[in-house]
């Protein structure tokens, strides 16, 4: 774009990047040429969980080799986002996917924050290697019925004033009551 100054101020507008997946086995984690945009039909450049391991080990994101990558978990989550589920008007829909834009500029902690929206997964590192916690619904230990309730109960969405600060309550030996125990200050 030319502008009001005497220098060219470039603008470059892509419209995707490859991403490598661990589940084609056509593709290389080393060789970028062998990363593609789409796979089986279906669209592997939005799955969220490859496109943050991707941004982990770009040298303006993560930084993160990609050996220091647990391929285990990461396959574990990505195949856990290209899962199909029912919408409310009973269409399969793909359960997450990720779209955006990320600039050179962007503070790279803020731009992971931002992308672990889209799944809602957590980025664990455990002795040197870094691995995903999918956002998967844990199995209920307990279900409550009408019948487990005996009797009538309050409800309450936040606690009482008097149950939010810690009291300190201090006692000590008074002389003037024969050194028996009194709540101080003395």
């Amino acid at each position: 774009r030319w502008g009001h100054t005497p220098f060219i101020n470039p603008l470059i507008e892509v419209d995707g990047h490859p991403i490598w997946d661990p589940r084609d086995p056509s593709q290389s984690m080393y060789d970028e040429s062998t990363w593609k945009f789409y796979y089986d039909g279906r669209e592997s450049g939005r799955n969220p969980t490859l496109i943050q391991r991707d941004w982990l080990c770009q040298p303006f994101g993560g930084r993160l080799r990609p050996d220091q990558i647990r391929l285990d978990e990461l396959v574990e989550a990505a195949n856990y986002d290209d899962e199909m589920v029912g919408d409310r008007d009973g269409n399969l829909r793909v359960r997450h996917q990720a779209d955006g834009l990320v600039l050179l500029n962007d503070n790279p902690r803020q731009v992971t924050e931002a992308m672990l929206t889209a799944n809602r997964a957590w980025i664990v590192n455990s002795r040197g290697r870094v691995g995903w916690v999918a956002s998967k619904p844990l199995t209920p230990v307990l279900t409550i019925t009408e019948t487990d309730i005996r009797g009538g109960f309050d409800f309450r969405d936040s606690a009482a004033k008097n149950d939010q600060f810690n009291r300190v309550r201090t006692r000590f030996p008074s002389p003037a009551k024969d050194f028996a125990e009194d709540d101080g200050p003395v």
